[in-house]
């Protein structure tokens, strides 16, 4: 690239980072950072240049793409599309607290024809808010941790979650963990042990009942789905359900 070209494309990808007040990275097809604002550099790398870094590394410390461990990438979808994606990430800043952000990347065409992806991070969850479940979910081993982002992961989706695990290791604190991380955590969080319930019992909690509906109904009841509309349901030891009622 010509100096002078490369001197102007500088100065214009300075324009344009600094022009934000979120944390403004704008990154190239390897995925490496070319330009970045302070807020970026504050919030993930205080103490030393992130330009020529993988944005993986600075943002995640990972060691390969976002898409290879999971976690869905704006950069595929912006480099494969030439458009604009939004969607929610989970990052490790500076003070190596995991941070729920949301990504809004957008494709930049330079003056010389490069393509370059812009990516805006806007943080969605303060990372030492306190939550009832977090409290109860102590641990630092490897394991732990890889399990803690998976329920972050599912946490931010609208997807039905399944929670394996024999009795007692937990399963009800992660889904305390996981709804009170997600957009639901402001609605209501119901919880049924399913080995309890016989067919009709179950039916008549699960979806409700009127008066009379079986023996020994006396009036209406709301069922959990009305119960925990705009939350999360949450259907312990599901597994030990006859398949029909599944």
């Amino acid at each position: 690239m010509d100096k002078r070209v490369k001197t102007e494309l500088s100065i214009s990808l300075a324009s344009l980072v600094n022009s934000h007040v979120h944390p403004f990275v704008v990154i190239d097809r390897d995925y490496r950072i070319v330009a970045s604002n302070s807020a970026y550099e504050r919030q993930y790398a205080p103490l030393s240049p992130v330009e020529c870094h993988y944005c993986y590394k600075v943002s995640h410390g990972r060691d390969r793409p976002c898409h290879l461990e999971g976690e869905e990438c704006p950069h595929q979808f912006v480099f494969a599309n030439k458009s604009q994606n939004v969607c929610m990430h989970f990052h490790y800043g500076a003070d190596h607290h995991m941070h729920q952000v949301q990504i809004s990347a957008f494709p930049i065409h330079t003056a010389d024809g490069q393509l370059l992806m812009g990516e805006c991070i806007e943080e969605v969850s303060a990372p030492n808010k306190p939550r009832a479940s977090d409290n109860r979910m102590v641990g630092e081993s490897p394991a732990f941790l890889a399990c803690l982002q998976q329920m972050n992961l599912a946490a931010s989706s609208d997807a039905p979650v399944l929670l394996l695990g024999e009795t007692g290791t937990g399963k009800e604190l992660a889904a305390e963990y996981i709804h009170n991380r997600s957009s639901r955590s402001n609605h209501p969080l119901q919880i049924v042990d399913s080995t309890v319930l016989n067919e009709t019992l179950f039916e008549a909690e699960v979806f409700g009942h009127v008066r009379g509906a079986y023996t020994g109904s006396i009036g209406e009841k709301l069922g959990l789905f009305e119960l925990a509309d705009g939350g999360s349901l949450f259907l312990d030891e599901v597994g030990d359900l006859p398949l029909t009622q599944q």
